[in-house]
């Protein structure tokens, strides 16, 4: 089961994600892109259950109201002024979290590491889904040539993505998330019709 100190330091991630606002309604928390919800999964009344004692869990830096069937976190100020950063390990779990996410949208169905030819070198391979065109994988060789096609595998050295950030885990991760985001297929603007 996951713990409301998590949930609510995923939610304050979030929340700095989105620049910060003062409020956030239980469908943004429990829908969006990024959001708890959609990171954890969770449904919306285990949602609404964690944000009715998100003030004792945050000691009063955010605190919910359901009025007028408005039903939103009211963000006071940030945890980490008072707590400071959340501990090396969250922050890799919030950095996986956030992977996994691009990966889902990006048709990755598997993403693991293994020994390649390079003898110190490990190998991050993306096994992609079928809907994965040639077109997604282009995008992404523009975004970093190093990458490999082997079949419905693209492959790099874990020292390619290191290389364009460092070898801290989350910034590395960070790097790799943003390098498979260039597999999201771009949507097509509609054209606009003056006709009536």
């Amino acid at each position: 089961s996951l713990p409301d100190e998590v949930f609510a330091l995923c939610l304050f991630d979030y929340w700095r994600a989105l620049g910060s606002p003062s409020v956030l309604s239980v469908e943004r928390i429990a829908y969006e892109t990024g959001s708890p919800g959609r990171v954890f999964k969770l449904d919306e009344n285990s949602i609404v259950d964690r944000l009715m004692a998100i003030d004792g869990v945050t000691d009063r830096a955010a605190s919910w109201a359901d009025t007028a069937g408005l039903r939103q976190v009211h963000v006071h100020h940030d945890i980490e002024e008072e707590y400071g950063k959340p501990p090396e390990q969250v922050e890799n779990l919030f950095a996986v979290l956030k992977l996994k996410m691009v990966c889902r949208k990006a048709g990755v169905m598997r993403i693991k590491e293994e020994s390649g030819d390079k003898k110190d070198d490990k190998e991050i391979v993306l096994t992609l889904a079928e809907r994965v065109t040639a077109k997604e994988i282009m995008q992404l060789l523009k975004v970093n040539p190093q990458w490999r096609v082997s079949g419905n595998k693209l492959k790099i050295y874990h020292s390619e993505i290191v290389r364009k950030s460092s070898d801290n885990v989350v910034e590395w991760l960070g790097e790799l998330a943003k390098e498979v985001e260039a597999l999201v297929k771009k949507k097509k603007k509609g054209k606009k019709s003056n006709e009536k």
